[in-house]
């Protein structure tokens, strides 16, 4: 009788907890959708505004239906990003005004573009839901030591030292594709994974703190010299992720930071690019430190300089919100698309076909930003010279809209949502096998580019997997 009594308390306050969670969702959404009618930016008009509410809307309701607190929130997390990129824009007054096209969207353009955005959210999480129905969940049997895992993470970090040195003594240095390959096993953020995880078991200490703090300092400077300088911030939101599994929370010092970086790196990124290339384009060779010394006088420059010599045009505000829009990537694509530019019928997903192959086999395999590139060309985001020094990505849903339209969004999405929930078995939970959840934090830097191609996602995110599949797999039977 008393089990009775406790099990019908915890069913009770079970149901308690859940109408409070809608009960609020209600209010939220009662409070919300007046701020985005009448506090709209002036391109927007009160119907597109009102779907991107409806956007946020569908990312909110996710986290209501997030059952596993011990487990990374996959669906919760992508669902937010779109969010993020598709729904907080509405509040941008200038975030229709291209990087270097100028390009007005109108209001058809608009809510075609946010019809395309609900979509997809609901593909993504019909996916998830219909997978989470039929398939069991099972649990990836990696049993690696964690005496292992730590020699493993060193090696790892050790070997893109090595490498970087290399190629900064010879920049001409080809390595092809048998780095690459070696590249997706020694992946910086397995080692991060590995390092945070056993820091968690065992109890932090000098080891685990400084395998953290080296790995993303060489992230960092990897970024740096490759000028990809938004990569810089991606070992945070790894990190920000792994900490969320255990404590189902997001921290006021993770945000702050994460949007304070962004903030003060953006502006100067695009300088620094150019500046680059024409250094290359005059024969000056550009060492690392030359770099990070280029990199430090933009940032200078560009905080502490008045306004009035200053190289740059815009506020870092405007920067980073244009940062998180994609709504005039996806409405030039709709408005261009079949109209002057037809369906591409998967062309852009060729290099799906040919990654397999080595480049000296096949010299004229595409890359994996090829999407990227052609997209910026065709649609005039940029011309040939920016198009050297800058990259625009096409995004995830630009690609698919590209190449199939309106069909093929929910039938791509929908895939995407199951094989979302096939790669959340790899999240072991609190306390699961260590081996799988490092494998885990390797591919979580592929979730968060919603802004660059669905080709680069599919492509990184199988290559990563079975590579560090099998290592882990050799090192959980070989004897040391």
């Amino acid at each position: 009788m008393p089990l009775q009594n406790e099990t019908a308390s915890k069913n009770s306050r079970s149901v308690g907890k859940a109408i409070g969670r809608h009960f609020a969702l209600f209010v939220s959404a009662v409070i919300t959708f007046p701020v985005f009618v009448y506090l709209r930016a002036p391109q927007y008009g009160k119907v597109s505004a009102m779907m991107a509410w409806l956007v946020l809307g569908i990312a909110v309701l996710s986290w209501t239906r997030w059952e596993s607190h011990n487990r990374i929130p996959f669906l919760q997390i992508i669902l937010s990003f779109y969010a993020v990129y598709f729904s907080f824009p509405v509040f941008f007054p200038l975030e229709m005004r291209l990087l270097y096209a100028r390009y007005v969207a109108s209001e058809e353009h608009l809510r075609q573009t946010m019809g395309l955005v609900l979509l997809t959210q609901c593909s993504i999480w019909a996916g998830w839901s219909v997978a989470k129905r039929f398939i069991p969940r099972r649990e990836m049997r990696l049993d690696v030591s964690d005496t292992r895992l730590l020699i493993y993470a060193v090696a790892v970090i050790v070997f893109q030292v090595v490498l970087f040195i290399l190629k900064q003594r010879n920049p001409d240095l080809e390595l092809g594709g048998y780095i690459q390959v070696i590249n997706g096993v020694a992946n910086i953020y397995l080692a991060i994974g590995i390092f945070y995880y056993l820091g968690e078991r065992k109890g932090w200490n000098a080891v685990y703190i400084s395998g953290i703090v080296v790995a993303s300092l060489f992230q960092l400077a990897i970024s740096i010299n490759s000028a990809m300088v938004g990569d810089a911030i991606m070992p945070i939101l790894v990190l920000g992720v792994l900490a969320f599994q255990k404590h189902a929370r997001l921290t006021v010092l993770f945000l702050i930071t994460l949007i304070g970086i962004g903030i003060v790196t953006q502006p100067v990124k695009h300088l620094y690019r150019i500046a680059l290339q024409q250094r290359r384009e005059v024969g000056i060779d550009v060492s690392f430190a030359d770099k990070v010394q280029l990199y430090i006088v933009l940032l200078r420059s560009y905080w502490f300089q008045p306004r009035a010599v200053s190289y740059f045009e815009e506020s870092p505000e405007l920067q980073f919100s244009r940062r998180l829009s994609l709504v005039p990537i996806v409405a030039v694509i709709v408005k261009e698309t079949p109209a002057r530019i037809p369906y591409q019928l998967g062309w852009t997903f060729r290099y799906l076909v040919f990654t397999p192959l080595p480049r000296f086999l096949y010299p004229q395999k595409p890359t994996a930003q090829e999407a990227n590139v052609w997209f910026a060309r065709s649609y005039h985001i940029l011309d040939e010279r920016l198009a050297k020094t800058t990259m625009v990505g096409i995004s995830q849903l630009g690609e698919v809209y590209v190449n199939f339209g309106w069909a093929g969004v929910p039938f791509v999405f929908f895939f995407f949502g199951v094989v979302l929930y096939l790669l959340s078995f790899l999240d072991t939970g609190v306390g699961g096998r260590l081996a799988p959840k490092a494998m885990l934090a390797a591919l979580l830097p592929n979730f968060f580019a919603v802004e660059s191609t669905l080709t680069g996602f599919i492509a990184g995110t199988l290559y990563t997997f079975v590579l560090t599949y099998l290592v882990l797999r050799l090192l959980s039977r070989s004897r040391l």
